[in-house]
């Protein structure tokens, strides 16, 4: 999901009183988003945690050839190479 609401370019920091009314920062959007086929009334951004984004930010840089932690590939931790496998798989998903 934190894929899909990456491609919508919402930045909370950018909307006006009314966008956010609209989108359902509060809850109660106006036109309520679909995401992976599931309805939600409160605006995307709201469903995704900090840490998620953070690990996405992550995983840009790794594709630019710059690793998150000091060392090597191989000194990088299992975690963090297992969600880059997923975030590959879910964004090559996205472009079939």
């Amino acid at each position: 999901m934190a894929i899909e609401v990456s491609k919508l370019n919402l930045d909370c920091r950018k909307c006006t009183k009314e966008q956010k009314k609209w989108r359902g920062c509060e809850g109660g959007a106006k036109q309520p988003y679909v995401i992976d086929g599931e309805e939600s009334e409160f605006c995307p951004v709201k469903l995704i945690n900090v840490m998620t984004y953070k690990y996405l930010d992550m995983y840009h840089y790794y594709k630019q050839g710059w690793l998150p932690f000091g060392g090597t590939i191989l000194t990088q931790p299992a975690k963090l190479l297992d969600l880059f496998k997923i975030i590959e798989k879910e964004l090559n998903r996205g472009n079939k």
